[in-house]
């Protein structure tokens, strides 16, 4: 009987701590609220390109300072960042598993293609910009966290045919306190 006790002891003292770091996670992310982007490694790979004005192949860099995220309390959050000189903003929804993981996956890019495309027709601008991103983040640190993501960037012309796209790799992204 008394180790039946004890085993059911540790497994509920078990189950408290896998919850706790979820919850714990979630309070710093909302509570300090705006993140800075520190340090962004991305790579950026041409995938079908029918437009030869258009750069070909694979590049790589480095960018601090690259942004800001904003994590609100109802597991939403908007985001700024700019890499190879490319600014992207969106909005996103987030969630934390047991683990402590962050998964924050955009929500805007339907919306921003429909503005583009309008905004195109009326300029009759030959660049629309179609992005997605996603994003896997681990704390790391007292208010630090790490991770990676990643994406895709279509470039369509104003008749929205296509000219090229892109496979954007965030290979290593860290959000500290802002």
């Amino acid at each position: 009987m008394k180790t039946l006790f004890t085993l059911f002891s540790l497994f509920l003292i078990l189950s408290i701590t896998s919850c706790s770091k979820e919850k714990k996670t979630e309070r710093v992310l909302h509570r300090t609220g705006s993140w800075e982007v520190a340090e962004l490694d991305w790579t950026m790979t041409s995938q079908s390109i029918t437009d030869s004005s258009l750069w070909q192949g694979t590049i790589t860099g480095s960018e601090t300072n690259a942004g800001t995220f904003f994590f609100d309390k109802d597991g939403s959050g908007n985001y700024y960042i700019m890499y190879n000189q490319i600014p992207k903003n969106g909005s996103f929804r987030w969630s934390v598993n047991s683990n402590g993981l962050v998964t924050i996956v955009e929500t805007t890019s339907f919306f921003n293609s429909i503005i583009n495309t309008t905004l195109s027709w009326i300029n009759e601008d030959a660049s629309i910009y179609q992005e997605a991103y996603g994003f896997n983040l681990d704390q790391t640190g007292d208010n630090i966290f790490t991770g990676d993501g990643g994406g895709a960037l279509q470039v369509v012309n104003s008749s929205s045919t296509m000219l090229g796209q892109y496979g954007i790799f965030f290979d290593h992204i860290k959000l500290v306190e802002k």
